[in-house]
């Protein structure tokens, strides 16, 4: 639902909760990809680079909350 809402282009909706089972079926992905993770408010962003990271991926970037997200990285 909060996808649904807004989300930047290209987004995929994958949920801090499956994201340790789903993140290697996503296409195009691997631990040398830069990633950009986004929520809400930003608290589970942070914990989704955690997760991340803890798992071996290189190139994670926490971008807050979708405001933050939408300010930083959309031209």
């Amino acid at each position: 639902m909060e996808f649904a809402t807004g989300h930047l282009d290209g987004a995929r909706c994958v949920p801090v909760d499956t994201l340790e089972q789903r993140i290697e079926a996503l296409p195009g992905l691997n631990k040398q990809s830069r990633i950009l993770l986004y929520c809400a408010s930003g608290g589970r962003s942070a914990l989704a680079a955690q997760m991340l990271e803890s798992m071996g991926y290189q190139h994670v970037v926490d971008g807050g909350g979708i405001g933050s997200a939408q300010r930083e990285f959309t031209p």
